[in-house]
């Protein structure tokens, strides 16, 4: 059951980051964080989504998150208000191979310790994730 959860957070995320790479600029999501950070930190928990949601197929994996994060970058090129752009494309593919990397990380140790990957692992792996991210977003006080 939480394994098919993953799968469908999985492309649920995709969908969404489709839609926010070539929606018209005005009706675009945006966080409160430099896009270059978006485009990491979106492709990397996407990354981390599909490697546990299909773990036998890490080629797949890899040309699914490598070859979208280029595609989407491509088919900006083809909308009037939005470009694509080299840099961006490098952003996405970066974050994609570190959610990979985090991913195949999280695989091995469940393998070597026996334990399965339930919903509070994932919860607190998600609540960390997310204060790093906070402090790293948050401006430094002297």
């Amino acid at each position: 059951m939480f394994h098919k959860l993953i799968s469908v957070a999985a492309w649920a995320l995709l969908a969404f980051i489709a839609y926010a790479t070539i929606s018209p600029i005005q009706v675009r999501p945006t966080l409160p964080a430099p896009t270059g950070f978006e485009h990491l930190t979106a492709f990397a928990v996407l990354g981390l989504l599909f490697c546990l949601a299909y773990p036998r197929h890490i080629t797949l994996v890899c040309l699914i998150i490598l070859g979208s994060a280029v595609l989407l970058e491509i088919m900006q090129l083809l909308t009037p208000d939005r470009h694509g752009r080299i840099q961006d494309a490098i952003e996405k593919m970066a974050g994609g191979v570190l959610g990979i990397v985090a991913g195949r990380v999280i695989l091995y140790f469940e393998q070597v310790t026996g334990s399965r990957i339930n919903a509070s692992f994932v919860a607190t792996v998600c609540g960390n994730a997310a204060h790093a991210i906070r402090e790293m977003a948050s401006p430094k006080r002297p």
